[in-house]
């Protein structure tokens, strides 16, 4: 075996070095050779504190907790039989990107649709609301997203839309969004009873990216205040909406 693998959860197995990280992650304004004066040896500290900055568990130049001082305390502690839900509110604080559901107070499809212009090689796109009628600066940004995609990959994404009749629709016939979704082969279901507004894109990049956004706004103009949840990469939930979604159809 490497003599340089898992170094670091050595070294956060030894000595006092458990009891440190719990101890500045309790008391954030708490210095690692405060923590040191009370948990090692005097003869220990010099050697001790040269491995926590080499390891990058605490920052200079205050020689605090740092972020992956922290994540490593959340992993010790679930290791230590803690709480698991706990250990993630943790790593969330430490990183708010990692949450996997977040709320969105407003904007829900605009977030949608910047994700669609700004995520690279974007595969499928499923599309459901009762009323699709983009403004003309919201369609221009999907389709800017769509041809993005298409030169990222050299095909046009898969895009699956439900929907309302287009009787029921705002202009009907003359409906610019439905228009544009029949120039980009996209398959389009209609159902007279539908309520749910429901938007997911998934990349074909490594990693995935697999995004959902819930709520109450329609893919039309805005117009009221509206309120919905983000789902991010978290696949059993995602999975769960595009079964939804093809129930639907």
């Amino acid at each position: 075996m490497d003599t340089q693998e898992y170094e670091c959860l050595r070294f956060i197995a030894s000595e006092c070095v458990p009891h440190v990280l719990h101890e500045l992650n309790a008391a954030r304004d708490m210095s690692l050779r405060q923590s040191l004066a009370k948990q090692a040896a005097s003869d220990r500290v010099p050697y001790l504190e040269q491995q926590f900055l080499r390891h990058n568990l605490v920052a200079d130049p205050d020689m605090l907790l740092s972020g992956r001082g922290k994540a490593c305390h959340c992993g010790v502690n679930i290791i230590e039989g803690g709480s698991i839900v706990d250990s993630i509110d943790m790593l969330q604080e430490i990183d708010p990107s990692a949450k996997r559901i977040t709320l969105v107070r407003e904007g829900m499809t605009d977030g949608f649709l910047n994700l669609v212009r700004k995520l690279d090689a974007i595969r499928r796109i499923w599309i459901c609301s009762p009323w699709v009628s983009l403004s003309t600066e919201r369609l221009r940004s999907l389709a800017i997203g769509i041809e993005r995609a298409k030169r990222d990959t050299g095909f046009l994404p898969e895009v699956s839309v439900v929907t309302r009749p287009v009787a029921d629709q705002p202009l009907a016939d003359k409906n610019e969004t439905l228009a544009y979704f029949g120039r980009i082969n996209a398959v389009v279901k209609y159902n007279p009873n539908l309520h749910s507004k429901l938007y997911i894109l998934e990349t074909g990049s490594t990693p995935a990216q697999r995004q959902a956004f819930v709520g109450s706004e329609n893919f039309t103009k805005a117009r009221y205040q509206e309120v919905g949840i983000r789902v991010n990469n978290d696949n059993q939930l995602v999975d769960d909406l595009v079964r939804y979604f093809l129930a639907l159809t």
